[in-house]
């Protein structure tokens, strides 16, 4: 049924997987909030989404290795003969990992080294997260919910390597029918553990749901892929971990940092400087905006390998104009969205009351909305020069986040939510989004002289 959709609709595979999981989630993220409201009290909704961001720090711990390992992994895969058919045969090719000695030490090392940082993630998440709920009342169980939820997503984290080298290598179908899927059995998992009263388990639930999937498309459904990554015919590569992908990573971990520091303690600065409750409501309006940007940047994450496939082969112009075509799409829905929630947050007040408490007042998201806009677009060029395992802007990058990372800690400690969110926003759209986009810009012009 859903392969008559995409044939229907006349969009690429990969983009309607991608799509059919942000459907998902407007569809499945009404009704989570929904039971969520029901079955959680709002000290309880705030323990549930600080578990999230506690979790959530592996954003740190990839260090942007994941994009680095696509975008090798497409350059690597464009010096191999095509032998396609299909839709597009500059992409879609069959591809003989045994003929390509460079993704077998990119695949071989890569894995190694999520499977020490999944361990590092571990352990610093069960103290980032004993530190931020050691005063939250223990009749939540949160002690025994976070052990079990920081070791699972721990295992999840380990398989990013795989994951990033499949996508890179062009099976971008099946890795975003797989996600597709995780986003499918993670939601019921979720409800039905709420519905039955489980109440913080359900974050369990769908970490479990992720990993089982992890597991079963990295040691069954492509394990004959990764069995020839291990056994090439040929083992000599003019490739160097040190030489091609540190001097590209040192700098996306460097950006990683400073992006980590100004989003991902958005809650729980909220949950020390104010309350559980006040923490639910930016939680849970999060979570609504989190599905929103994801969504708006499907168009660009199932093109990216793409993008560093035209750009080892020569096709830059080509790369480019699609890219902002992408780009004007993508930033355009964003925008509507962000405005349709609005809408939405003002009006559900004047059907029941108790909506007043449990998310954040429909002019604190207006604020936060231009913040994430510039994050947006700062996203997007960052992509675009990753595509073409550019060096990253990593000096631009790192001033605008470290300055906006610092100004959400003075502001959440000061004037709580209001000031948070404000301070995101004034910091991402008059300091982040100017200087990237000026270095952006004259990367730009000098990649244009060079090939002109």
């Amino acid at each position: 049924m859903l392969r008559r959709i995409q044939q229907t609709l006349l969009i690429d595979r990969t983009l309607f997987y991608a799509l059919a999981a942000r459907v998902w989630q407007a569809i499945s993220g009404p009704i989570t909030i929904s039971l969520i409201l029901t079955f959680l009290s709002a000290s309880e909704t705030g323990v549930y989404y600080s578990l999230g961001a506690i979790v959530g720090i592996h954003v740190f711990f990839d260090l942007g290795l994941s994009n680095v390992l696509i975008s090798q992994a497409g350059y690597a895969i464009s010096s191999v003969p095509n032998t396609a058919s299909g839709p597009n045969p500059d992409f879609q090719k069959t591809f003989q990992v045994a003929s390509n000695p460079r993704l077998y030490e990119l695949t071989r090392v890569s894995e190694r080294w999520f499977i020490g940082a999944s361990v590092l993630f571990g352990m610093t998440s069960l103290v980032l997260g004993w530190l931020s709920l050691r005063d939250v009342d223990n009749r939540f169980e949160w002690k025994s919910v976070l052990v079990a939820l920081v070791m699972l997503n721990a295992v999840s984290f380990a398989f990013s390597a795989a994951q990033a080298i499949l996508e890179g290598a062009g099976k971008r179908e099946v890795i975003y029918r797989f996600r597709f899927y995780q986003a499918v059995t993670g939601s019921i998992a979720v409800w039905i553990a709420l519905s039955f009263g489980f109440k913080l388990w359900s974050l369990v639930a769908a970490a479990a749901v992720q990993v089982m999937w992890s597991v079963y498309l990295r040691f069954f459904y492509e394990a004959k892929f990764f069995v020839r990554c291990r056994n090439p015919e040929s083992r000599t590569t003019d490739f160097s971990w040190m030489r091609d992908v540190v001097p590209v990573q040192w700098r996306q971990a460097v950006m990683s940092l400073a992006f980590f520091l100004a989003t991902q303690f958005l809650i729980l600065i909220v949950l020390h400087y104010d309350s559980e409750v006040a923490a639910g409501q930016l939680g849970i309006t999060l979570s609504i905006i989190g599905a929103i940007q994801m969504f708006a940047l499907a168009w660009i994450h199932t093109n990216f390998s793409t993008a560093a496939f035209q750009h080892g082969s020569g096709k830059g112009e080509q790369a480019g104009t699609h890219w902002r075509q992408l780009a004007i799409v993508s930033t355009s829905m964003l925008a509507l969205a962000l405005a349709s929630l609005v809408i939405v947050l003002s009006i559900l007040p004047l059907l029941h009351r108790g909506f007043e408490v449990r998310f954040i007042s429909p002019w604190q998201l207006a604020i936060f909305s231009i913040g994430c806009l510039a994050n947006h677009l700062i996203s997007i060029q960052a992509l675009y020069i990753l595509s073409q395992c550019a060096r990253p802007l990593t000096l631009a990058s790192s001033i605008g986040f470290l300055t906006t990372a610092i100004a959400v800690w003075i502001g959440g400690s000061n004037f709580g939510i209001t000031g948070l969110l404000a301070a995101y926003s004034i910091a991402m759209t008059c300091i982040c989004l100017p200087l990237h986009s000026r270095a952006y810009l004259r990367f730009r012009q000098a990649t244009r002289e060079d090939n002109g």
